[in-house]
């Protein structure tokens, strides 16, 4: 299992580190590898993962956004969708 984090920053925040630290509790005897990509945008950092490392499925979590999110941002689940070839699985984000 690889997983990316698209960053403008190489340093992970302690908030983001605890988060990795409850993601390989979580999966506890699957092997996963933690990637970052520098990058100002997430679609290009994504798009650049999916270029080095040719992964099967990408799966992606989609957040519940709010009315002013929904007007001014695009979902990035959508566009990754209309313009990958990889098999894509996009679930909503739920809290551990």
């Amino acid at each position: 299992l690889q997983m990316v984090h698209v960053t403008k920053d190489k340093n992970l925040d302690i908030d983001q580190s605890k988060e990795k630290e409850t993601l390989l509790n979580y999966f506890h005897g699957i092997q996963v590898q933690f990637h970052s990509v520098i990058s100002e945008n997430i679609y290009t950092g994504i798009e650049i993962f999916m270029q080095d490392a040719n992964p099967d499925v990408v799966a992606v979590l989609s957040r519940k956004r709010n009315f002013f999110d929904k007007i001014f941002h695009s979902s990035m689940s959508k566009r990754m969708a209309y313009r990958t070839f990889i098999p894509m699985l996009s679930m909503k984000e739920i809290p551990f």
